[in-house]
């Protein structure tokens, strides 16, 4: 009997050290939700796991349909996005510059394995490709539009993948169709500080005007589109970036317009950040922040416009300017 209750005394005294005790650095962890976290996932009760030999019935439909109405998903559907530095990041960006929405994912939960690897069964709508068409708009395409009846197609997710799950709701039908149907910004608003420009700055030529400025600015976006679908094409790589004419020979077959590459009615060209010659995109920590293309000469208002590395377009503040450029470690 004291034998008993002296085991039973040294477990109670041993589970709060137990828990204090640090786990080993290779413990799986639970489902992972957070940015730029890798997805671990446990299955459990609540998610179904089929394990499949192949991918043969399941192109066949017979494990999961290969598309998917919205108007039939219901409350037993999950809307979510991801986050993954593969290639679709650009995808993402020039979807978003562009003015398409990216609707995210919509998954049940369930799970597939093919030699261990775990895969989850999602859909999505059809990716949009670009053309060089775009790049010449001066607005946005309008954006797709959704209905009850829009078609999904189906999606595997490799779980082992890293990926973080985003933004993770409840599907409604109404708010589905609301989100994926409002278009999105592409630039931002001048917001002068003042009108005088300091001794030390350099005018732009007496050509420019209001209607060159907004021309200047979709000039900016341009490039910024086409340097991107440019790193898309040459393994997520930005090009030579040390000289304005091979600048100007490696992007034209992406713009076809050699204007685009100068001031408006000048023969200025944009100015380029060379931090970015050759540079590796996946390697960028905040692409939003590092400016890519820029006008060469400050406004009579002391903003200039500028294009960043996501291919975004803001119109800076004097101020603004001088924190953008130490960021991009712009020399001038």
């Amino acid at each position: 009997m004291f034998k008993s209750s002296l085991v039973v005394m040294l477990i109670v005294m041993a589970l709060p050290l137990y828990a204090q005790t640090p786990k080993p650095a290779n413990t799986p962890e639970p489902v992972a939700v957070a940015p730029a976290r890798p997805l671990v996932v446990i299955p459990t009760q609540e998610i179904t796991t089929t394990a499949v030999t192949n991918f043969k019935d399941l192109f066949a439909g017979k494990i999961a349909p290969t598309t998917m109405v919205l108007k039939n998903m219901d409350s037993s559907w999950t809307h979510f996005n991801i986050s993954t530095p593969q290639d679709s990041q650009i995808g993402s960006m020039l979807s978003s510059v562009l003015g398409g929405m990216t609707s995210g994912y919509y998954s049940k939960g369930e799970i597939i394995t093919l030699n261990s690897v775990p895969y989850l069964i999602a859909y999505a709508l059809p990716e949009r490709k670009f053309t060089q068409e775009d790049l010449r708009q001066s607005t946005p395409p309008p954006p797709v539009k959704v209905t009850p009846d829009t078609e999904l197609h189906l999606c595997l997710l490799n779980l082992y993948s890293a990926i973080s799950i985003l933004n993770i709701r409840p599907f409604d039908l109404s708010k589905e169709i609301s989100s994926v149907s409002q278009p999105t910004a592409v630039q931002s608003q001048p917001q002068p500080e003042s009108p005088i420009a300091t001794p030390t700055e350099t005018r732009v030529e007496p050509e420019m005007n209001q209607s060159s400025y907004a021309k200047s600015v979709d000039n900016l976006k341009q490039l910024g589109l086409a340097t991107l679908m440019y790193v898309q094409d040459y393994n997520e790589t930005f090009p030579p970036m040390q000289s304005f004419e091979e600048i100007k020979k490696l992007l034209m077959p992406y713009v076809k317009n050699e204007s685009v590459f100068y001031l408006p009615g000048t023969k200025t060209p944009y100015a380029f950040n060379p931090l970015l010659n050759k540079h590796r995109f996946l390697t960028i920590p905040m692409p939003a922040k590092l400016v890519l293309f820029y006008e060469p000469h400050p406004r009579p208002d002391g903003s200039v416009a500028a294009v960043f590395a996501d291919g975004h377009v803001t119109v800076l503040t004097r101020s603004e300017w001088v924190k953008a450029k130490r960021a991009s470690k712009i020399k001038g």
